[in-house]
């Protein structure tokens, strides 16, 4: 392939790496450093309700593929029983104060599960 052909591939792609504030990232090697500079600082927010723990970090990697805009940003649930309705739930967002927001919806819905129980 030539530098031409490279070229014009990235210019139809959007980019796979972004950091904290969606800008994007080169390549993969810029991530990962940056990821090491963050440290504990991609655990956006986190905390446990009863039986349930949600999470919401910074992952940075694009994890909507088929999305216009990057997905950089992870909410989840953990529970121990796989059959519990929440178990590994999920949401993801662009932009940090979208995963805020995702993150109390899903300390919302963690609440009224323990609270049916």
């Amino acid at each position: 392939m030539t530098n031409e052909e490279y070229e014009k591939i990235r210019e139809i792609c959007k980019p796979h790496y972004y950091n904290i504030n969606t800008n994007p990232l080169i390549d993969r090697m810029h991530w990962a450093t940056y990821r090491e500079e963050l440290g504990e600082n991609i655990v956006i927010k986190q905390e446990n309700i009863g039986n349930y723990e949600v999470s919401t970090v910074y992952v940075g990697l694009d994890m909507g593929l088929f999305n216009p805009l990057p997905l950089i940003f992870e909410t989840m649930i953990f529970c121990d029983d796989a059959d519990d309705p929440l178990y590994l739930w999920q949401e993801r967002y662009t932009y940090k104060d979208q995963a805020l927001e995702g993150h109390e919806r899903a300390v919302i819905l963690a609440s009224g599960i323990k609270n049916d129980r």
